[in-house]
């Protein structure tokens, strides 16, 4: 960043740092048991923008996705934009009363949702289910409040991964020309 600086290029220039995947293994007592138990620790990813032209300094804590990544950046970019995409701007200011991440993990085969400090995943082939909090090592109750939120987070969890596929063949490249 301090030789970038120095380029001309550099105030009008947002920088973007992201991981592609987190790291599996024991998150031992930093994080809750679900870190470790439901591998979370392999969705964990850092993003890091920096645009000091565009942005002050500030720390984001709620749950957002990879898919969340370009629309943010679109955003960021002063443009007019159509989102085609399932991701949100982060820094909408409207995005954190609606965060959530979804999570997709083809080699376990299963779809999740954080939201709310819950974790739900599924299973497609077998349709195991796991409710977990992401928060704390405290158990998930089965109290009528607990199952109403489980469903709506496997309706959400399956609404995704469905829409999502329904895009991948339908979304189709447009000709629009941005100047």
């Amino acid at each position: 960043m301090e030789a970038a600086q120095k380029e001309k290029y550099f105030e009008n220039t947002i920088f973007l740092f992201v991981g592609d995947h987190g790291i599996p293994g024991d998150a031992g007592r930093m994080f809750p048991r679900a870190w470790t138990d439901q591998q979370l620790t392999s969705e964990h990813i850092p993003l890091l923008i920096y645009a000091p032209a565009l942005l002050q300094p500030k720390r984001i804590s709620f749950p957002c996705s990879q898919i969340d990544v370009l629309p943010t950046l679109a955003g960021l970019s002063l443009h007019s934009f159509t989102n085609s995409t399932l991701g949100r701007d982060l820094l909408d200011s409207t995005y954190p009363s609606r965060s959530m991440a979804f999570i997709y993990d083809p080699d376990r085969d299963y779809v999740g949702v954080i939201k709310d400090s819950l974790f739900y995943r599924e299973q497609i082939k077998t349709g195991k289910v796991e409710f977990v909090s992401v928060v704390g090592d405290a158990s998930v109750s089965n109290a009528e409040g607990q199952q109403q939120k489980k469903n709506e987070m496997k309706l959400l969890a399956e609404g995704i991964y469905e829409t999502s596929k329904y895009l991948r063949f339908n979304n189709k490249k447009s000709s629009v020309v941005v100047r």
